[in-house]
């Protein structure tokens, strides 16, 4: 316990050599030095009997506090006090609750299929049938075309959300206004239609966000 060189084999570092020990009051002040460690010196180099039991209780009273934190955290951490309240889902339950929530998921997958096979040809279309049209018209094709593809693939996330069927009719919603409007002007030139295409951007956020639900 000792700081420094000094350690245990160096504790009568801290007194005179020529003083002796008087065993009725320990050694005299007059040849005593300030201790590297306060509990060496209570421990091995004091001879009065009432340091060394007072180490001891103090030791005693640091044992029993770490045993009582100790078992209280034991206690918190045990199984057994789970109150009888929580009950765990039944195998088959819990079975049959993933099944049915893959289930409504598993529809907008197959959504997520043809909408990700008619963005591709959409996409050909465009960068053949648009070629010689107005760069206006062929840049908010190439917009509908990206969302509609990149949505496709956000489709395909469904089922692994908490909400399938929300998180799948907002996005399907959001892409037919979105990116159908958009499609519609630039091979219409109708700018009617467009009047929605804000409306699908919303739509699609909000699906976004119901991912996090």
């Amino acid at each position: 316990m000792g700081h420094g060189s000094g350690g245990w084999g160096h504790h009568t570092s801290h007194w005179h050599s020529h003083c002796p020990p008087r065993w009725d009051h320990g050694y005299s002040a007059q040849c005593w030095r300030p201790p590297t460690d306060t509990m060496e010196v209570i421990v091995v180099q004091s001879p009065n009997p009432n340091y060394t039991d007072a180490a001891k209780e103090i030791m005693d009273v640091i044992t029993k506090s770490a045993e009582s934190v100790l078992k209280l955290i034991g206690e918190t951490l045990s199984v057994e006090k789970v109150p009888d309240s929580v009950k765990a889902l039944e195998k088959d339950d819990l079975v049959k609750l993933i099944e049915e929530h893959m289930r409504t998921g598993s529809i907008f997958v197959r959504v997520a299929g043809l909408s990700g096979a008619l963005a591709v040809c959409m996409g050909a279309y465009g960068a053949h049938g648009l070629r010689n049209a107005d760069p206006d018209k062929r840049s908010v094709y190439e917009t509908a075309n990206k969302y509609h593809l990149i949505h496709s693939l956000a489709l395909l996330g469904t089922p692994l959300t908490r909400r399938p069927f929300l998180v799948g009719s907002l996005l399907c919603s959001g892409m037919l206004l979105f990116s159908g409007s958009c499609y519609y002007y630039s091979l219409t030139g109708h700018d009617t239609v467009r009047k929605v295409t804000p409306y699908g951007g919303l739509l699609l956020i909000a699906g976004w966000f119901a991912m996090a639900l």
